[in-house]
């Protein structure tokens, strides 16, 4: 769906190339090829290679964009125009880059937010693109729009990659190894902040049930099947958010030991806990799949849609 197959060759590749396809780009699908722009960055500076993005503009100002959004994902620029000869536009970029040469891919910043690639259990699901990359992109894409930088953190990544962000975000991520489970608990003992969606953990590599993987965390609970769940509270780092009613998501019941309810619907059904002295904020609903959107309470842009908004 994303070249994610480029992950175990990573190793043979110059550059990690990314062709953004027509001027739906600049109009309305940006978001959805950023998501996959996080994914070649990060790739690029695990192997320590060059990412590129191809874009087709038409317009000057659609240049610009492309210009914009090159910068932004950290990757070189290229452009072929579509109708119309924009060799005059070209010529006023690379004198600015090379006076200003943190643009042209020297800035590094470090990310606010990392997402954990949940690869093998997106490998190992049966409906992989629905029920693991498209919610993925959802949460990628929730980075976007408020404006946080962010990257990924690949499953082969030792402890102090995750160290070096104060925030990571795992989402979708149904199969965990052992060692796994460990890295994340030490990961919220030694101070990080681990965001959870959905179920986790719950099947080892070899496809067998593992019962209660959240007792790594000090605590336990049951998730209930997915019904129709009403409004509800979510409390957080002493911040109260409003959680809208949907109509089918998963809940939890029997929490014992060293958890708190975070997130609770008016009826007392409990969507979220955290643990790990609040370094864990677990919000188990939300990412089971339903043809033919797999989100429902999120919105992934389409990258092929009309859609003007």
């Amino acid at each position: 769906h994303t070249a994610y197959p480029f992950e175990n060759v990573g190793d043979l590749w110059s550059h990690v190339f990314q062709e953004n396809r027509f001027s739906s780009v600049m109009r309305a699908s940006y978001p959805a090829w950023t998501a996959d722009a996080v994914h070649r960055t990060a790739m690029a500076k695990k192997h320590s290679i060059d990412p590129m993005s191809l874009f087709y503009p038409q317009r000057a100002d659609d240049y610009y964009f492309c210009w914009a959004l090159s910068r932004a994902w950290e990757h070189l620029l290229m452009v072929t125009p579509e109708g119309a000869d924009l060799n005059e536009e070209e010529k006023k970029y690379l004198p600015y880059e090379n006076i200003h040469k943190r643009l042209a891919g020297k800035a590094n910043p470090l990310a606010e937010v990392a997402f954990y690639l949940p690869r093998t259990s997106i490998d190992y699901s049966p409906d992989g693109l629905e029920s693991g990359t498209r919610p993925f992109n959802v949460w990628i894409q929730s980075g976007i729009f408020c404006n946080l930088r962010e990257t990924l953190i690949f499953e082969d990544e030792p402890l102090e990659k995750f160290l070096q962000y104060p925030l990571v975000v795992v989402a979708g991520a149904r199969m965990l190894t052992d060692e796994k489970l460990k890295l994340f608990a030490e990961y919220c003992q030694r101070g990080g902040k681990l965001l959870i969606y959905g179920e986790f953990g719950i099947f080892n590599p070899d496809c067998t049930q593992r019962l209660h993987p959240e007792k790594v965390f000090n605590f336990s609970a049951d998730i209930n099947p997915l019904r129709k769940v009403p409004a509800g509270k979510l409390v957080w780092n002493d911040e109260i958010l409003e959680i809208p009613a949907v109509d089918e998501s998963c809940t939890l019941s029997n929490i014992s030991g060293d958890a708190q309810i975070a997130a609770q619907g008016e009826d007392g059904s409990i969507y979220g806990v955290r643990a790990m002295n609040g370094n864990l904020l677990w919000m188990v609903g939300g990412i089971r799949s339903r043809h033919p959107e797999a989100e429902h309470y999120a919105y992934s842009i389409n990258r092929w849609g009309p859609e003007p908004n």
